[in-house]
C-alpha cells in the first residue's frame, strides 16, 4: 500500500487550498484547515509505503523536497508512528492522526511465539524439579521402610548388640537427616510463587498489541499454542501477522 503525501493545490483561481493531501489508489483525502500546510511542502512531496509485514518506508519524490525524520534529512527511511516527520523547510510536522485511518489494520504478533515458548519452558522446568523431588522422596521412603524393618528384625533377634547398633543407628541417622532436609526444602519451596509469577507474566504479555498505535489487549493464551492463534483478532479485527 502506498500513500502519496503533499500539499493541496487550488484547482481554480481564488479557490481555497493548502490542506494536507493524501492519495491512496487515486482516491484523495484531506486533513487540516485550508492553508495549514505551508508552501515549502510540494504537491507531490513524498510517499509512505506500508509493506506486508507492517513496516513503513518514507521516501522523497523530488530531490528539491526536504523531508526530516527526528531532525535528520532523509531521502528514504523506515519510520514508525513514534518518529517525528517534518515536511519541507517550513517546519510542517506530518500528523500521524491523518495517516492512521488510511493504514491497513494489521497487528504483528510474531513475538508471541517466544512468549509461548518461554512459558512452556518455565512450566516444564518447574515440573521436572517437582518430579525429581518426588523421586528422591520415594527413594528415601523406601530406604526408611527398610531401615525400620531391619531394626524390627534385629530387635526380635535378641535386642540391639553393639554390632547390630552399628548397623541400625547409621540407618536411622540417615533417615532423620533426609527427613529434616525435606522439611527445610518444603519450607523454602517457592514453586507456587514461581508458577504464579510465570502465569502473571504470560497473561500480561500474550495479548494483541493493537494496530496503528491503538492498543487492543485481546488475550491469546486461551488458544493453548502459538499456531492456534487466529489470523484475525476477535477484538480489534486486525489481521494478525504471524
Amino acid at each position: 500500500m502506498e500513500i502519496i503525501i503533499g500539499r493541496e493545490k487550488a484547482t481554480a483561481e481564488g479557490q481555497p487550498a493548502g490542506r494536507l493531501e493524501l492519495t491512496v489508489n487515486g482516491k484523495k483525502s484531506y486533513f487540516g484547515a485550508y492553508s495549514s500546510v505551508d508552501r515549502h511542502v510540494s504537491g507531490l512531496h513524498c510517499t509512505l509505503t506500508v509493506n506486508n509485514d507492517g513496516t513503513m518506508v518514507l521516501k522523497n519524490l523530488k530531490m528539491e523536497n526536504y523531508t526530516y525524520v527526528n531532525g535528520n534529512p532523509v531521502h528514504s527511511k523506515v519510520v514508525t508512528m513514534n518518529d517525528t516527520v517534518v515536511l519541507g523547510g517550513g517546519g510542517y510536522v506530518l500528523p500521524w492522526d491523518a495517516i492512521r485511518p488510511l493504514l491497513p489494520k494489521q497487528a504483528d504478533v510474531r513475538h508471541l511465539k517466544k512468549v509461548f515458548e518461554d512459558y512452556e519452558q518455565g512450566m516444564e522446568t518447574i515440573q521436572k524439579q517437582q518430579q525429581r523431588q518426588v523421586a528422591f522422596r520415594t527413594v528415601i521412603g523406601v530406604f526408611s521402610t527398610l531401615a525400620i524393618a531391619l531394626g524390627i528384625v534385629l530387635g526380635t533377634q535378641g535386642g540391639f548388640s553393639g554390632s547390630k547398633s552399628a548397623i541400625t543407628l547409621p540407618l536411622y541417622g540417615i533417615v532423620i537427616i533426609a527427613n529434616v532436609y525435606f522439611a527445610i526444602k518444603a519450607f523454602k519451596d517457592d514453586r507456587t510463587e514461581r508458577i504464579r509469577e510465570l502465569k502473571r507474566r504470560f497473561q500480561n504479555d500474550c495479548v494483541c498489541p493493537g494496530t496503528n498505535g491503538q492498543p487492543c489487549g485481546q488475550y491469546f493464551g486461551g488458544y493453548g499454542f502459538y499456531n492456534n492463534i487466529p489470523t484475525v483478532c476477535p477484538k480489534c479485527k486486525a489481521t494478525l501477522l504471524k
